[in-house]
Parts: structure tokens; C-alpha cells; sequence
């Protein structure tokens, strides 16, 4: 089973950096793993490690 994050993306926002992370218990979080589906100006989609076992997913957004 996977989870998987779909994000909706401004793409006239060029400058904006985003990064998937999952957790299984909302405290450790890692990227480490997750596969890409789609990286599109408008969407991401993220999804988690094979066979994983998290729970929780979130997206990190940043400006540099």
C-alpha cells in the first residue's frame, strides 16, 4: 500500500521549491524513498516508498 500526496501548483510561482514528506507518527519525517508520478508546472504527485508503513504525508513549500 502507498500513500500519496497530489498538490496543486501556481504555475506563474517559478520560484517555489517543494519537497513530499511522510511520517508514521507526525514526529520523524523523511522524503527519503518517495516516488515522483507527475512534476508538472500544476501538479505534484508524490507517492510513498514501497511497502511503507506511513501514515501521515505533507507538503513542504519554500522561497529561497
Amino acid at each position: 500500500k502507498h500513500l500519496q500526496l497530489n498538490i496543486t501548483k501556481n504555475p506563474n510561482a517559478t520560484d517555489l521549491i517543494y519537497q513530499v514528506e511522510f511520517s508514521t507518527d507526525m514526529v520523524h519525517w523523511s522524503s527519503e524513498g518517495n516516488v515522483i508520478i507527475t512534476n508538472t508546472p500544476t501538479l505534484l504527485q508524490v507517492r510513498s516508498p514501497a511497502n511503507s508503513i506511513k501514515k501521515y504525508g505533507r507538503a513542504v513549500i519554500t522561497n529561497p
